[in-house]
């Protein structure tokens, strides 16, 4: 899975990463198709950038630990499948790419809310 987003290192995708948080909080990242890559690529980003201390650990309710389950499961089957992300979001059933959409903005509100530092949003 050589060049993707999360293998850069942690200060690169730091801007992108809160950027698409940013996006999908605010229901700005596009069509259905759109949203669900955006979460699936974030969803990848969100560990490695807090394993490298540019996130903080996040303290999320209910909703949002939902949410994360929904996104993460959705990330974890990309994983497992050997098509590109395109392809994977492109072939999901209507009902899960309704669910990973839906699931998005509240996961990415939780996320930016309690994870991602002031100065990193501040300089969005």
């Amino acid at each position: 899975m050589s060049g993707h987003p999360w293998e850069r290192p942690p200060a690169a995708m730091l801007p992108e990463a809160v950027a698409a948080l940013a996006a999908l909080k605010e229901g700005r990242a596009g069509d259905a198709e759109a949203t669900a890559t955006l979460a699936i690529v974030t969803a990848h980003q969100v560990p490695e950038l807090l394993d490298a201390g540019l996130l903080r650990p996040g303290d999320f309710g209910d909703a949002a630990l939902e949410a994360m389950a929904v996104v993460i499961d959705a990330a974890a089957a990309w994983d497992e499948d050997e098509e590109s992300l395109e392809e994977f979001v492109a072939g999901l059933e209507p009902d899960d790419l309704r669910n990973v959409v839906a699931a998005a903005r509240p996961w990415a509100a939780a996320v930016y809310a309690d994870m991602v530092p002031e100065a990193a949003k501040r300089a969005r």
